[in-house]
């Protein structure tokens, strides 16, 4: 039976809290000029480099996020170190005193200005927090946020109160990463929500398509894949020629794709000690009828738990909650499905919860490029299957060797179960593969 559980407009809402505006994937990097951003009718070579950013959610006034081409390492974060990418850092705020809509695009001209960073489009504001003059070791040229042509990484992220870095929307490089540039941060995959030109691209535009996807996730996948961008290299680079592809000329205008709903959050957390709360919220309904909150255990087999009711059309910021009062036993995995009224499906990403989980191994590294591990426990004799989001079986077979060691070069970057089924028990590892 269909039961509506709850739904909240936002004036009334005061209990529930999603956090902050920004998650993985929130802004992609839609152009960069790592040898001299050209700016209409005069050319910058010395002053600054350039890149454009996209933001794929609405920012409130007051939002920050930061942009630095310092280096990273997913153990020490932001540090000095390596012969490259210890330039600078700037801070970007939502000063325009409204909500700046997704599809936004955000230039920021003259990273390495002596002046300071400007914005071409004059949205929000710019201060420079970091730059390389700080380090014992500056570089070589002006101490700016020089972005290296023969290599170098950009980062955008947020910072939690004490100025640690506390979500890694986006990063992109033109060399590539666990180079001089440093790691590709834990939570990024290179081609869904991070970019990798390749080698010395100086000026790189995406040049793939610009509207018709069916979701963000395709979109995002789209900017992030290297061979839909133009690149051009050399000390002649097209950032400079009036030749394709020219910074801001040739930057692309994204039509954003019309969703049945503007997911904003998607929570799901202990409550009252034995019973699990899941609250998610919408910014936009369009011919919602329905959500089904799913739940599965350690063999993945999500069921229907409760059924709620949509609003069909809205233009309000929603809330809605559901209480699981019977999970299950070890780790209790979520997922929320949304129905349009034309039968239409949509999945959204998988929450955990873990009441006493009989996990007794350890899976590294996580996330994963090549092989995986799996110690702790003898697995010996065990069936192995490694299913993806949509409950597809991508890999599987018997272990062998007490220390389960699994190649996952062959699969598809994003989110998967390693699920491990021996003496009647099974037990369920969730992973990313990058």
């Amino acid at each position: 039976m269909r039961k509506h559980i709850l739904v909240l407009a936002l004036g009334l809402l005061t209990s529930i809290s999603f956090g902050q505006t920004f998650s993985i994937g929130d802004i992609v990097v839609i152009a960069i000029d790592n040898e001299g951003y050209h700016s209409t009718g005069s050319d910058h070579d010395e002053e600054g480099n350039g890149i454009y950013l996209l933001t794929l959610v609405d920012i409130p006034n007051g939002e920050k996020f930061r942009v630095s081409d310092n280096h990273y390492d997913n153990t020490n974060g932001f540090t000095g170190d390596g012969p490259l990418n210890k330039d600078g850092t700037v801070e970007w705020e939502n000063t325009t005193g409204g909500i700046i809509p997704a599809g936004t695009r955000i230039d920021m001209d003259y990273l390495n200005a002596d002046w300071g960073p400007g914005i071409g489009t004059n949205i929000g504001s710019l201060t420079r927090i970091y730059e390389a003059s700080d380090n014992p070791f500056p570089h070589p040229q002006n101490g700016k946020m020089n972005l290296e042509n023969d290599g170098d990484a950009i980062y955008v992220y947020t910072v939690d109160g004490s100025g640690t870095p506390s979500v890694i929307i986006t990063a992109c490089t033109n060399e590539g990463w666990n180079s001089d540039n440093g790691d590709l941060p834990t939570g990024l995959n290179a081609g869904i929500t991070a970019l990798n030109l390749g080698n010395n691209a100086h000026c790189a535009i995406y040049d793939g398509p610009e509207t018709g996807f069916a979701n963000y996730a395709d979109l995002r996948a789209a900017v992030n894949n290297s061979t839909n961008w133009a690149t051009e290299s050399g000390p002649n680079n097209e950032s400079k020629n009036f030749n394709f592809p020219e910074i801001p000329l040739d930057v692309k205008q994204f039509t954003l794709p019309v969703l049945p709903i503007e997911l904003l959050g998607f929570d799901v957390q202990r409550y009252a000690q034995d019973d699990v709360l899941i609250q998610w919220s919408s910014a936009m309904e369009i011919n919602n009828d329905y959500y089904e909150v799913e739940r599965a255990g350690g063999d993945l087999r999500f069921n229907t738990i409760e059924t709620v009711d949509g609003a069909i059309e809205s233009t309000e910021v929603l809330s809605y909650e559901v209480i699981d009062e019977q999970p299950l036993d070890g780790v209790n995995y979520y997922r929320l499905k949304q129905v349009d009224l034309d039968g239409t499906t949509s999945y959204f990403d998988v929450r955990s919860v873990d009441f006493g989980s009989d996990q007794q191994g350890l899976v590294f590294p996580n996330p994963v490029k090549g092989k995986i591990f799996i110690s702790g426990e003898s697995y010996l004799g065990a069936q192995y299957n490694v299913i993806d989001l949509s409950g597809a079986v991508k890999m599987t077979g018997v272990v062998t060797k007490e220390q389960l060691e699994l190649s996952a070069e062959g699969l598809e970057e994003g989110i998967y179960f390693l699920q491990l089924v021996s003496n009647g028990s099974t037990h369920t590892y969730k992973f990313s593969k990058i």
